[in-house]
């Protein structure tokens, strides 16, 4: 018997903001757009931003490091933020589920700017539980990284 829901945030509850606003900041800076995600992508990781180990500053400093981009922090911020557009039929679809009776949560990795895009546009009250990366010990998340998360999310439920 089903008892509850996880949504992932980003390509699932909204569109992929990371992903879509990471390769719009190599295109303005004349990078190319796959290499680009590749790097960033995994610094957001191996820097300890998602995991809470180190603040966003600091990945983006490592960024800065790996690629040469010279932008701030709040613009490159801002580029991967407008581009995560909650997706209304998915919040339908969360409620409806919620209402009968199926406990729901997210369970994401998108640091602080999950909270960050709440304020601008709440959606977390349709939701019993989110799970956010940031919010998670370091080791937890490393141990999430290596798919055994899910289980650990699931128990909490």
């Amino acid at each position: 018997m089903i008892k509850a829901v996880i949504f992932d945030f980003g390509g699932v509850l909204a569109e992929e903001g990371f992903k879509q606003g990471l390769r719009a900041i190599a295109k303005e800076n004349g990078c190319d757009p796959e290499i680009f995600y590749s790097i960033a992508g995994e610094l957001v990781y191996r820097s300890g931003y998602v995991s809470g180990t180190t603040d966003e500053h600091s990945y983006w400093e490592a960024v800065r490091e790996k690629t040469g981009l010279r932008e701030d922090d709040e613009v490159l911020r801002e580029e991967i933020l407008k581009r995560f557009r909650l997706r209304p039929e998915m919040l339908d679809i969360v409620d409806r589920l919620k209402s009968s009776g199926l406990t729901v949560a997210i369970l994401s990795d998108q640091t602080n700017w999950l909270d960050e895009l709440n304020l601008r546009t709440p959606f977390h009250h349709h939701f019993d539980y989110v799970f956010n990366s940031l919010k998670m010990s370091a080791a937890v998340w490393v141990f999430a990284r290596r798919k055994h998360f899910l289980l650990m999310t699931i128990r909490r439920i």
